[in-house]
């Protein structure tokens, strides 16, 4: 479903659009508004209002690699979108100057994928969650990128353990699928 329709939908219901699946800052600024029909057929949206924000959407998709600093810590990520984002301020700073983001009613909304990758990052939003809330919070320091090594390592073991690899990189190379005859069928 696109996601015009879907807030289009929740506006005219009057249904908490909390619960309409958001996927992006644009979905809860004041307004989302398009030229190109590029997201739906719908060309301007209201948006849940969260965030101080107004989203334009162009043909033009940007990706794109960014890095900068939020919340006092590094970050790193990428940006993948249609929609620009415009609001008062930003809460992210990325490189060349510019600030990514928008604040409001305990929202942070940004167009940068892959933040939470970033320990140092990760801890102090946390952090930041837990003061809001009145809260201790004292993080488990572990490293992101080694415990994604560990689940990666763990899951090639158990594919090896379980699966004919030769087989499988056999049907990937050659992308003919021949069924093993029922006499190499083994039943554990």
């Amino acid at each position: 479903m696109q996601v015009a329709f879907r807030l289009t939908e929740h506006n005219r219901r009057g249904q908490d659009a909390r619960i309409a699946e958001p996927r992006g800052a644009r979905n809860v600024g004041c307004h989302a508004q398009q030229h190109t029909n590029v997201e739906s057929p719908v060309g301007s949206v209201d948006g849940l209002g969260w965030l101080d924000a107004i989203t334009e959407f162009e043909a033009v998709k940007v990706t794109r690699r960014r890095s900068g600093r939020g919340l006092g810590q590094p970050v790193t990520g990428y940006q993948i979108h249609h929609g620009r984002t415009r609001s008062a301020g930003g809460w992210i700073e990325l490189e060349g100057a510019e600030l990514d983001g928008a604040e409001g009613h305990g929202v942070l909304g940004t167009s940068l994928h892959g933040l939470f990758e970033e320990d140092g990052f990760r801890g102090a939003f946390l952090a930041e969650v837990a003061a809001r809330r009145g809260k201790d919070w004292n993080g488990g320091g572990g490293s992101f990128s080694a415990e994604r090594e560990r689940r990666f390592d763990r899951l090639a073991d158990l594919l090896e353990a379980h699966l004919d690899i030769e087989r499988l990189l056999g049907i990937v190379s050659e992308g003919v699928w021949e069924a093993a005859p029922m006499s190499e069928v083994t039943h554990d």
